[in-house]
């Protein structure tokens, strides 16, 4: 979806605003929709 996700530090994962998935620290899935991981930017 091309969002912006946003660090949650009481959970301590990437938290996206448009769907609701949850990302854990290095970018995996924690919780759907959701079935791909991050892509890594540098």
């Amino acid at each position: 979806m091309d969002c912006v996700v946003r660090w949650n530090d009481a959970e301590r994962s990437w938290d996206c605003p448009c769907h609701g998935s949850r990302y854990a620290p290095d970018g995996e899935v924690l919780d759907g929709p959701a079935n791909e991981d991050l892509e890594r930017i540098d």
